[in-house]
């Protein structure tokens, strides 16, 4: 794909991105390394030259770094807390791999011009999550890790049915409703 490239990917951005992620100590080694490489490789390709100048959003003041982080965090938390409802076996190494990169794409979808955040021109000819999808499949993420990645924006035309599914996008809803309500936006929940 012509709107990414892993060769661009420098020691940088890995130790950058992997001080910069809470939740890797959780994963093995090779989860963590996925993660690192998916954010690396997004990063790298995007136009940002700084990890902590990338937004959550254009309108949001909130970077991607520091809602990933509370996502995983509130994720974690969620998954504690219903710990009981769930039956079956629960991967919580697999819940916190998808945390970490279900929004990793937002690096390509925004792009800094003059003085402000903007939708790139990538924006315009994919979905948020699809292009996440294509990098991850690409790396060799899990099939799980992917489908939920694709299907958690709250356009997504449907969402995975999965416990996994449900606590990121739950997680993700609350990290940005909560930023949203202390800057004065309008939260997803009440729209």
């Amino acid at each position: 794909m012509s709107f990414y490239r892993k060769d661009q990917v420098r020691d940088y951005h890995r130790s950058t991105v992997r001080a910069a992620l809470d939740g890797l100590d959780a994963l093995s080694q090779p989860a963590a390394a996925r993660v690192v490489e998916a954010w690396s490789v997004m990063w790298s390709s995007s136009e940002f030259s700084t990890l902590n100048d990338i937004p959550v959003s254009p309108s949001v003041p909130y970077s991607l770094i520091a809602h990933t982080n509370d996502v995983v965090r509130i994720g974690r938390s969620l998954a504690a807390a219903g710990a009981g409802l769930v039956s079956g076996t629960f991967d919580p190494e697999l819940l916190i791999e998808i945390l970490l990169v279900h929004d990793i794409d937002k690096m390509l979808l925004f792009a800094p011009k003059d003085r402000g955040v903007f939708p790139s021109d990538l924006s315009g000819k994919m979905a948020h999550g699809v292009v996440a999808g294509l990098v991850l499949n690409d790396l060799g993420f899990r099939d799980d890790v992917i489908s939920i990645v694709t299907t958690h924006a709250t356009d997504a035309p449907f969402h995975v049915s999965s416990i996994y599914g449900l606590i990121t996008y739950y997680a993700d809803m609350a990290a940005i409703d909560l930023v949203l309500l202390r800057c004065g936006g309008t939260p997803f929940y009440r729209r």
